[in-house]
């Protein structure tokens, strides 16, 4: 993955960088970069047929949608990479499925008893018929996020390579091509991507799965055996989205569509660099620990990561929001001016939260989701209370400001909890 504008980042110097598991974090980060330059090389064609209050609508469904996807199988697709009996996982995924098929039900009751009010208590009514699609996308979301975490199990990173690439390649021809339909155009494009995601994982490995056979006893002894999943991780996991998007929801409600719209416009932007590596070290990270944890030195493992990420990153990010920043308006277009102080603002929190991120499911790897769900209510906590304190009395970009100092500040005092976490596990030992 090389680039012709400097500084140059060479396969021999990612090699070098990252830890023995390079090849699959570059498979993973090849297929990535080129779904990535697709995204890219349409971005200044979708800013000119989608305004910022179309990507402010759909920001704030994707907020509303995040918090039902985190708990749509209450957690348990974590679980998937823990059995060492293959029969064990995939009765684990399929459990999942149908865990989300309910909630998918259950937010077609929402959607059709609430919705009124929730538009009225955004000031968004043209959110409303949006929501009707609200279902679909937790069903697409949640199968495609079981299946990925079997295909990391069976460490098949090739596969999820290409799987990226096909999904980004039909979310932007979708995209492109639903214009017309305005906001409702950018929702289809994210559909696709996640329906394209499941259909193309399950079509590479159905005969593992369409073979089990489903023994409720071994079911309900799994629901058990990793109960803590759901009791531990699943709370985390909401906490870690509400602390993600409930700033956005008051954000749609306080300032509006637009102003939301020029937030995950800069946000998205800002995270196509990082989310290259980042995705890739996450789901190989996650596949390669349990070795790791096994020999006793998976603290070694995270404290190399960490300080690779920080190197890494900064050679990506640094010059990327230079370069951004400069030229908003030439490459978006005059109606997304606004966006590059946004983007000076936000810059330190996405850089910041790529690092840790990419480390966070060490507390899935050693089963402590008990000490995850206190290192995510911390996190939440941190970020959140500034914010809510002082927003009423703030104008947009100074709240915003507030958030991405407290959210910075908060990662780290996550990462400090993990690596206590992974200390005490050593003592242990």
């Amino acid at each position: 993955m090389e680039r012709s504008d400097k500084p140059v980042i060479t396969i021999a110097s990612v090699q070098k960088l990252l830890s023995s598991s390079s090849l699959n974090v570059l498979k993973l980060a090849g297929a990535t970069a080129c779904s990535q330059l697709i995204s890219i090389a349409a971005t200044p064609l979708l800013t000119r047929l989608y305004g910022p209050e179309a990507f402010g609508l759909v920001a704030t469904f994707a907020s509303i949608l995040a918090l039902v996807n985190v708990v749509s199988s209450l957690r348990y697709e974590l679980a998937i990479a823990v059995p060492e009996d293959d029969d064990d996982a995939v009765l684990l995924l399929l459990m999942c499925i149908v865990m989300v098929a309910i909630s998918a039900i259950l937010t077609l009751f929402f959607v059709a008893f609430w919705s009124d009010e929730l538009t009225t208590w955004l000031k968004m009514p043209q959110l409303k018929p949006l929501l009707w699609f609200m279902p679909i996308t937790v069903l697409c979301g949640g199968f495609y996020q079981s299946m990925t975490y079997w295909v990391i199990r069976c460490k098949k990173f090739g596969l999820l390579a290409k799987t990226n690439l096909r999904q980004n390649i039909c979310k932007v021809a979708t995209t492109l091509s639903a214009a017309s339909l305005g906001a409702l155009g950018l929702l289809l494009g994210q559909i696709v991507n996640q329906n394209v995601g499941f259909i193309w994982l399950l079509r590479q490995c159905p005969a593992r799965i369409s073979n089990s056979k489903i023994k409720p006893a071994v079911i309900i002894n799994l629901f058990q055996r990793y109960k803590n999943f759901c009791i531990y991780s699943s709370p985390a996991g909401l906490i870690s989205v509400i602390g993600m998007q409930i700033p956005i929801i008051i954000f749609s409600h306080k300032f509006g569509a637009e102003d939301v719209g020029l937030f995950a416009f800069s946000l998205q932007m800002l995270s196509i660099p990082v989310s290259l590596i980042g995705s890739s070290v996450s789901q190989v990270f996650l596949g390669e620990a349990p070795t790791y944890l096994r020999e006793k030195s998976i603290l070694k493992l995270v404290d190399h990561t960490y300080r690779k990420l920080i190197r890494i990153g900064a050679m990506i990010f640094i010059p990327l929001v230079t370069i951004l920043i400069s030229s908003v308006s030439w490459l978006f277009g005059d109606e997304w001016s606004r966006a590059s102080p946004v983007m000076v603002i936000i810059a330190p929190m996405v850089f910041i939260d790529f690092i840790i991120s990419s480390l966070s499911m060490a507390f899935v790897v050693i089963n402590r989701p008990d000490r995850g769900l206190v290192a995510q209510a911390s996190l939440m906590a941190i970020r959140l209370l500034p914010f809510l304190v002082t927003m009423r009395i703030l104008s947009f970009e100074q709240s915003l400001l507030v958030y991405s100092i407290s959210s910075s500040i908060g990662y780290l005092v996550y990462y400090l909890m993990l690596r206590h976490s992974l200390q005490h596990l050593a003592c242990q030992s």
